[in-house]
């Protein structure tokens, strides 16, 4: 088989009874951007996301109702009426697009070229993904901690603040106080989070003491 290598990543599809050729090779690159996006963002570590076949979609929740207890062993309870939320969430479009020029083909670079384009789509995406998850689950929070001063900072506690605003998260949230917590911080942090401290007898970094004593992932 005397085929160059770009002879061979050169792949065409072939033409078939649904679409044209470049069509499977289209849907092919929309499903590999979409899976690698949902792979390097942080935000959907923290919460759940799922692909789903509806355009719009509202599911209800019971969230009030009564217990007796305790009770005579004959006896039986009136049924109680649960009180229901609904939540609705509704799928939005997204789009990134890039053009390849027939100079790139001409000078040798079409696979590097693509691969890389194709690379700053995934980017692109993840990171508005991450910007939309996390700006609503700040914008959501009903309460805040005032920290002891800017994190990272000589005078900041990082440690007592963090746990501050964990028991903040447990006294008003619907937990039960076991529940594993996450920590997302600016990449500029990275040196306060890695920082090493003597906690009772033990060397460690802030962050691996805090996910020794808290159970805390930090992104």
């Amino acid at each position: 088989m005397n085929q160059t290598l770009e002879e061979i990543l050169n792949v065409e599809a072939a033409e078939g009874p649904f679409a044209p050729g470049d069509a499977v090779l289209e849907q092919t690159l929309r499903d590999f951007i979409q899976l690698q996006s949902n792979t390097i963002a942080i935000a959907t570590d923290l919460v759940g996301v799922r692909s789903v076949p509806w355009l719009s979609f509202t599911w209800y929740t019971g969230v009030v109702g009564t217990f007796a207890y305790p009770l005579d062993d004959v006896a039986i309870t009136d049924p109680t009426n649960i009180g229901t939320q609904n939540y609705s969430t509704k799928l939005e479009k997204g789009q990134g697009r890039c053009t390849f020029l027939d100079a790139v083909r001409l000078r040798g670079e079409s696979f590097e070229n693509i691969d890389r384009q194709q690379l700053g789509i995934v980017r692109a995406r993840a990171d508005t993904i991450d910007n939309h998850i996390l700006t609503t689950l700040y914008g959501g929070a009903d309460n805040s901690v005032t920290a002891t001063a800017v994190f990272g900072d000589g005078s900041a506690d990082e440690e007592g603040d963090i746990l501050s605003a964990m028991d903040d998260i447990f006294a008003n949230a619907k937990v039960s106080g076991n529940e594993p917590l996450a920590l997302v911080l600016p990449a500029d942090k990275r040196s306060a989070i890695l920082n090493t401290t003597l906690y009772g007898n033990v060397v460690e970094s802030l962050g691996d003491h805090l996910k020794r004593i808290a159970n805390l992932s930090i992104y």
